[in-house]
């Protein structure tokens, strides 16, 4: 798979701005900026944030310095951008998963190996891996408002819009009680820990852990968990809500 395949910001034919068509300026705008983006990704991830200059990025994108700083302010805007455009990216294969087309049809449990799998897909072929340790080595050097935006923006286009879909089949399976954004993060530190210590850090090389078997444990576990608790809550909140039995003359 190349770097521009992996762009999000495939040429359009309309403009979401304006509902016209893009003229050929704009259109070729953007690739220049996709361009620059994929080059940046790619040399930020394998060399590092420090490591890599503005210059050795243009000549990469094969554009000029002064055409680089027309798109991006400075080299914080530069790795910012990337990571935005990679989230973008990523939530585009999130909602190309049967967890998006047909997610009323599959359960609490096939919903969670479902975010793995897409997870796992993104960081073996797709280049997350490389984003995560991106944004590992370059996150300290943002400002506390670009930090905040970032974070606001990843819980907005990617996160809420899970943990909603996960609540709507908790709801249904009687586990309306658990609140589905603290089970998403649970859900997704457990997955996350996997990726990142089996994956990005390549932890399997030397102690091989079965993706599936991980997968299916911990899907299994999971749900089961909070249907049990949703059940307990449910016989917990009716047996509060049983009416009393009165006493007539002295007996029931």
């Amino acid at each position: 798979m190349t770097e521009r395949s992996l762009s999000h910001s495939e040429d359009k034919s309309t403009d979401s701005g304006s509902g016209g068509k893009k003229s050929r300026t704009q259109l070729r705008a953007e690739e220049t900026r996709q361009t620059i983006l994929n080059s940046a990704f790619r040399l930020f991830a394998d060399e590092g944030y420090h490591k890599t200059s503005i210059r050795k990025i243009a000549r990469d994108a094969e554009v000029s310095e002064a055409l680089l700083y027309h798109y991006f302010e400075n080299k914080q805007d530069l790795v910012q951008s990337v990571i935005v455009d990679r989230m973008h990216y990523f939530k585009q294969q999130m909602a190309g998963s049967p967890m998006a087309s047909g997610m009323q049809t599959v359960g609490v449990e096939q919903m969670l190996r479902i975010i793995f799998d897409r997870v796992l897909e993104a960081v073996r072929n797709q280049g997350f891996g490389r984003l995560i340790r991106l944004l590992m080595v370059s996150l300290d050097d943002f400002s506390l408002e670009a930090r905040e935006k970032l974070v606001h923006q990843l819980h907005k286009e990617i996160w809420d819009p899970i943990a909603a879909a996960l609540g709507m089949q908790l709801q249904k399976e009687g586990a309306s009680s658990i609140d589905p954004y603290l089970f998403f993060r649970v859900a997704q530190g457990s997955f996350i820990g996997y990726v990142l210590f089996q994956e990005v850090f390549h932890w399997q090389d030397f102690i091989r852990v079965d993706s599936d078997e991980y997968r299916d444990l911990a899907s299994k576990l999971l749900a089961a968990g909070a249907i049990q608790l949703g059940a307990e809550s449910t016989a917990s909140g009716a047996k509060k809500t049983k009416p009393k039995k009165t006493k007539k003359n002295g007996r029931e």
